[in-house]
């Protein structure tokens, strides 16, 4: 004990912290200041707590215990008399009291300091949904220091970042500013605030996601599903991301990986909108690029082809093919033209004419035996024999419809290419080639589900590339563009009709040759012969004329009062018997009689 009595005096000697516990005054002198001792033991000046990892409060001490050869001090009486009297002055006992609820008062404050300290550090680390603030709300203002973890955070008027736990370092703050989008945007346009987002303080170590209040028009006039997507840019470098749109059309939310410029955009609908109108009255007002030749003899009888209706889209021309009769037809207009025909008819298309033959492939109406539709510029022919009566239409049915509408649909498609960022141009042709010939006629009639069937998102995506593709696809939805090209498909629908409108009619052709069968025994005809010394083989006579096989000749007469007045004669394997009695003064109506089979 006398070895360690010093220490443990030394050690059981307490000051109060500063500010924490009274100060000991000459009325109590049991009360010695003295310092806290230090981390080594030894005795030092007080120090304050680590406030991010305080210690806990230290346990009180035991008694001093005196030592033996240190006198005790002057105010401690060493022997008291016995008895029941007062103690004048205070005990060991009263002493080691006040200490120990003056060390209790310091114990619990240091608890409190601990606590608000500890209630910091875990107000700064959050946690929780990220769907509602933890923290209160910070400025984007570069002035702020206020720390932002996770929730909510109003960037600027209309936009709010959505922060998850752990997609910023710790203290770092997303900022905003409102900017332009300097450059050639298309057919698109900003559907609320362009922002450059930053990160102070810090980085951003996961994406976050941005709600924009939308201000523009997301949703086509003709109704459908809003139409919305965010461009980042970021070193000149434009991409373009998916989002979600929310609350009614009025809300756009989407997912950033890195700062950068960051906008709503959709579409500028009034030009999408003109581009669709422009592609179908482009085609029904076009013409073939490159038809066939279309040339007849155009040898048949007056009254035996009649041609009507329609502007001429279908040039027509007939010629006689030995005995029967040949058709031509050649469709000058830019979109498909179908005949149909009635009567007894032999059809055939001329080999490598047409633009979109390639394109009807897919149709069984494409050709039947009552129809053939023709693409722009083809070439066919119809064979019809001289007895029979045929009569040829030119129409716009389903099947030159559809066919239409994917040229129209094409030409709309390379257009809106050509004012979407970051797409390939193409002109018709390439972006024909990349089409299923078949889809057309898979796609039913109508203009809008042809869009849709033949520029699937695969189509898309092998004319423009996947960026392109990625935006375009949603334009050409059915409740987006497809009613567009509907209603554009009904505009130019009477401008086709008249253009590819019309017929031709073949009447029925009587035979002509020489009566060789009979021998008509006509006086005055019989009286003539005998007068020229000539007898007939055969004979048919009509009114006042006559005509005869005689000597391999065809004998002509007219015969008036009973006497022949005139005559004359024509060969007799001549190919046309009517004409050649018509060429010598026949009146037409007798040659015809003379000569009908």
């Amino acid at each position: 004990m006398d070895e360690q009595g010093p220490e443990r005096a030394e050690r059981s000697r307490w000051e109060p912290a500063p500010d924490l516990l009274p100060s000991a005054t000459a009325d109590d002198p049991t009360v010695a200041q003295s310092a806290v001792a230090g981390p080594s033991g030894d005795a030092g000046e007080a120090t304050v707590p680590d406030r991010a990892a305080p210690p806990p409060p230290p346990a009180p001490p035991a008694p001093p215990v005196p030592r033996a050869d240190v006198p005790p001090p002057a105010h401690v009486a060493t022997n008291l008399p016995p008895g029941p009297g007062p103690v004048e002055g205070p005990s060991a006992s009263s002493a080691g009291s006040v200490r120990n609820r003056r060390l209790a008062i310091a114990a619990a404050v240091l608890a409190v300091v601990a606590a608000v300290v500890v209630a910091a550090v875990v107000v700064s680390q959050g946690g929780g949904d990220d769907s509602a603030a933890d923290t209160t709300t910070t400025s984007t203002s570069s002035t702020t220091s206020t720390t932002v973890v996770q929730g909510e955070v109003e960037l600027l008027a209309g936009v709010k970042a959505i922060v998850p736990p752990g997609s910023l370092s710790p203290g770092a703050v997303p900022v905003a500013d409102l900017t332009t989008l300097p450059g050639d945007l298309g057919a698109m346009t900003p559907a609320g605030p362009v922002i450059a987002l930053r990160i102070e303080k810090g980085r951003m170590l996961a994406p976050i996601r941005l709600a924009f209040t939308l201000s523009g028009t997301p949703t086509a006039p003709t109704g459908g599903e809003p139409v919305v997507v965010a461009l980042t840019r970021q070193d000149g470098n434009d991409t373009f991301h998916q989002g979600k749109v929310t609350g009614g059309a009025t809300t756009f939310e989407v997912e950033v990986d890195d700062v950068g410029v960051v906008a709503p955009m959709t579409w500028r609908w009034e030009q999408l909108t003109e581009l669709t109108r422009k592609a179908f009255r482009g085609v029904a007002e076009s013409d073939a690029t490159s038809p066939a030749d279309v040339s007849c003899a155009d040898d048949l009888d007056d009254g035996e082809v009649r041609v009507s209706g329609g502007d001429g889209g279908v040039a027509w021309c007939t010629e006689r093919d030995g005995t029967d009769r040949r058709v031509i037809a050649v469709n000058h207009v830019g979109f498909p033209v179908t005949v149909r025909w009635v009567g007894k008819v032999t059809a055939t298309r001329a080999d490598g004419t047409g633009d979109l033959t390639r394109l009807g492939t897919g149709f069984t109406s494409w050709t039947t035996d009552t129809t053939l539709t023709l693409s722009p510029g083809e070439r066919a022919s119809f064979v019809v024999a001289s007895a029979d009566e045929a009569t040829f239409t030119a129409e716009v049915d389903d099947t030159a419809r559809s066919v239409a509408a994917l040229v129209a649909d094409t030409d709309l498609v390379a257009a809106i290419g050509d004012v979407v960022p970051g797409a390939e141009s193409n002109d018709r042709q390439e972006v024909l080639d990349r089409v299923d010939p078949a889809c057309a006629s898979e796609a039913g009639p109508g203009a809008g589900p042809v869009l849709e069937r033949c520029f699937d998102a695969a189509t898309l995506r092998s004319i423009f590339g996947d960026q392109a593709a990625d935006l375009i696809a949603p334009l050409l939805a059915p409740k987006v563009l497809g009613i567009a090209v509907e209603d554009a498909a009904r505009s130019v629908e009477q401008t086709m009709t008249r253009r590819a409108g019309g017929s031709l009619t073949l009447t029925a052709r009587t035979v002509h040759e020489w009566p060789t069968g009979e021998n008509d025994a006509d006086p005055a005809l019989l009286s003539w012969l005998d007068d020229i010394g000539e007898t007939s083989e055969w004979a048919r006579c009509v009114d006042d004329y006559c005509v005869a096989g005689v000597a391999g000749r065809v004998a002509v007469v007219q015969i008036e009062d009973g006497s022949v007045v005139r005559s004359g004669g024509v060969d007799l394997d001549v190919a046309d018997p009517l004409r050649a009695l018509t060429d010598i003064g026949i009146p037409e109506s007798v040659a015809d009689a003379l000569t009908a089979a």
